[in-house]
């Protein structure tokens, strides 16, 4: 399957998202051990999930002032799993086996 230029502009090569990630590996491995610190003392089993919040369709989105603050406001964001843009939150969910 071709890939147009248009769809691939703005984007990072692959070897430039590899290099960020080892460079911040060090800071995502410390907030998960400190998440898991603070949950593991109910049980060693997590069930982690994330889904989007939709806040308004990306057409309102530069007008909209729904659940903005100033220190937490909305963003736009892509859900691999639909395909589709958004303009709002990311949900994350974290449960253990009871």
């Amino acid at each position: 399957m071709q890939i147009q230029k248009t769809e691939l502009q703005g984007k990072i090569d692959r070897s430039v998202y590899n290099k960020r990630k080892r460079r911040i590996f060090g800071y995502i491995e410390k907030i998960r051990e400190t998440l898991s610190n603070k949950f593991s003392d109910f049980t060693n089993v997590f069930i982690v999930d994330s889904t989007h919040i939709e806040i308004c369709k990306i057409s309102r989105a530069n007008r909209s002032a729904i659940c903005s603050t100033e220190d937490i406001k909305p963003f736009f964001g892509y859900c691999a799993s639909q395909k589709t843009r958004y303009f709002g939150f990311k949900l994350h969910t974290v449960c253990d086996k009871n």
